[in-house]
């Protein structure tokens, strides 16, 4: 089974050196809510952060089981 994700939001930390990114899981056929708002299954919390040479690298992933809309 193939997963596909869209980022939902990056929220770059102060520091400049670690950011969090929420990625939505998106499941083939239940895109949509009923009222055309965007569905997610699942979505994933992942942190980050850049190395030496400015190369970003996950530290942390997180599954977050259970349907998600945003809008």
């Amino acid at each position: 089974m193939k997963h596909y994700g869209e980022p939902l939001q990056v929220e770059i930390q102060p520091d400049g050196k670690s950011a969090t990114l929420l990625l939505g899981r998106i499941m083939p056929g239940q895109t949509q809510t009923p009222d055309g708002k965007p569905l997610y299954g699942a979505h994933y919390r992942i942190q980050t952060i850049q190395d030496e040479e400015g190369v970003w690298r996950i530290s942390q992933m997180e599954y977050v089981p259970g349907w998600l809309s945003i809008g």
